[in-house]
Formats: structure tokens, sequence, C-alpha cells
């Protein structure tokens, strides 16, 4: 969606290779080696705070091993539940947990849908049975089908089965309300989960990337966000804008450290393995 757009704000083709493989850090080290040049550049996202905060003495750091050009956007998490869960506000649902032991599906071990289930649950303070699955969807078709009580979605793909009845909006885990999902309560207003759980994206280049390069291309992407088919899709799926002085590269870079230190504080305080048992 984005990269036909870019590539016409550069005025040079911009090409968009998927590489997966261990929570985007197979990519992330592709581009941390890359030559400087602003030809290689990476769209990471929230896993590359996560990963650090499971492995700290391996993890790539975002002011040593990458050179920061903007922050993307970001989306909180919601997490839904089953059509007929009997609780429809926080404190029903904390009530209820404590004569029922809920089910938590959770999109696999390490996954920002993982912290999100895992700080709900914290909050309310009742034991639960986490569930693993691999991947979102079959986690969020699993609620649908009554099997499990609650999930972590991004809002992007709660929207439609909330608003047509598949599931049920429990809380959304951001300060406050989301305009998309009016009737759904944040958990900071009866609870304190310890943390915001925001899926957020990022784009940065290798470390020592020229800064005429890197303005270069903050100002292509600052053109391109203005643009009304990226506005107006990224509104309806709820996805948000981080203003202006969020999205310099100095804006970035702050960001950045502060989530590294804030997940690797909530994933010790809550005392979370990662994927590879550290």
């Amino acid at each position: 969606m984005i990269a036909p757009i870019l590539s016409a704000k550069l005025g040079a083709n911009v090409v968009v290779e998927n590489v997966s493989g261990a929570a985007g850090t197979i990519a992330a080290q592709r581009v941390s080696r890359a030559t400087p040049d602003g030809y290689t550049l990476i769209m990471h996202n929230i896993a590359f705070a996560l990963n650090a905060g499971f492995n700290p003495k391996t993890a790539l750091d975002p002011d040593r091993d990458f050179t920061p050009i903007t922050m993307i956007n970001s989306t909180p998490g919601v997490l839904v539940g089953r059509k007929d869960l009997p609780a429809n506000s926080i404190r029903e649902l904390v009530a209820w947990a404590k004569v029922n032991r809920m089910k938590l599906g959770h999109p696999g071990v390490g996954s920002s849908g993982h912290l999100s289930v895992t700080l709900m649950q914290r909050a309310i303070g009742e034991p639960a049975d986490l569930i693993p699955y691999r991947g979102g969807g079959p986690a969020l078709k699993d609620v649908v089908a009554g099997h499990i009580d609650i999930t972590s979605v991004v809002i992007a793909n709660g929207l439609e089965p909330i608003h047509t009845g598949q599931v049920k909006g429990v809380g959304v885990l951001s300060r406050k309300r989301h305009p998309l999902l009016p009737d759904v309560p944040s958990f900071f207003e009866d609870l304190n989960p310890l943390s915001e759980s925001l899926f957020w994206n990022v784009l940065m280049g290798p470390p020592g990337t020229p800064r005429a390069i890197v303005d270069k291309l903050h100002a292509a992407w600052e053109e391109t966000i203005k643009d009304p088919v990226i506005t107006g899709i990224w509104q309806k799926s709820g996805t948000d804008f981080y203003p202006p002085e969020i999205r310099t590269p100095e804006g970035t870079r702050d960001y950045l450290r502060k989530e590294f230190a804030n997940w690797s504080r909530v994933i010790q305080e809550l005392k979370i393995e990662g994927p590879t048992g550290q």
C-alpha cells in the first residue's frame, strides 16, 4: 500500500521484500549489516523491543545497530471475548474471573498478543490458562467458536467481529478508549495493567546512514502519509498517526529507547519467558 506512493515521492522504485523468521530478527540483522546508502531499510514493529526484553544479551539495539528515520503508526491491542461471556465491564470481568478460571488465547509465546493477555490477567489478579496459538487468526477463530474466553487482537482485526456480534469487546489496552470502539472500556479505567499495549511500526536504516539521506527519506515519508489513500485506510482501521515531534528521527530514537526500557521492565516484572526460554 505504501510502496507505490513512497516511490513517487522519492522518484525511485521502492521494492518490498517480506523476510520472515525469528520475529523479524533475520530481516533486522540483514539491514543492520547493509551499506548505509539509503537503499536498504527496514519496517520493524514492537517485536523489535520485545526481543530485546526477552534476550537482552543478544538483541539488536536501536542506537547501535540502526539509524531511526520515523515512527510510522500504532494501533492498540483490544481484548475480545466470546459473545456469551457473562462479563460486560471490566469490573464484571474481575468478579467473573474470581469464580471461573479464564481460558486466554494468544498468537504465540513472546508475541505482543501474549504480553497483552498476560498484562490483563496479572492486572485482574486471578489465575488463568494461557493458551498459545500459531498466530492471531486461529486464536480469534476459537473465541468466535466459544472454545476459549478471550484473546488479544489489534483493533484493525477486532472491529468487524465486534461490530457484527461475533465477539464481545472486553477492553482496550491503551490509556483511553478508542474512537472506533467508544463502548469498549480502557483497562486503565478500573485496573493498572502495568503498560499500554500498542502495536507500532518504525522505519529505520543501517547504522551510520548520513543525515542528508535520513532527512530525504523522512521528508518523503511525511509527504506519503498525507496521501488520502493512506490516511483513509488507516483511519478506518483504527491505526493512529504519531504526532510530528515523535515522527522526527530524534523523536523516533527517543520513543524507541522508552519502549525498549518499558517492555524490558514489564517482561522482568511479569517474569515472562520468551520463545527461547531465556
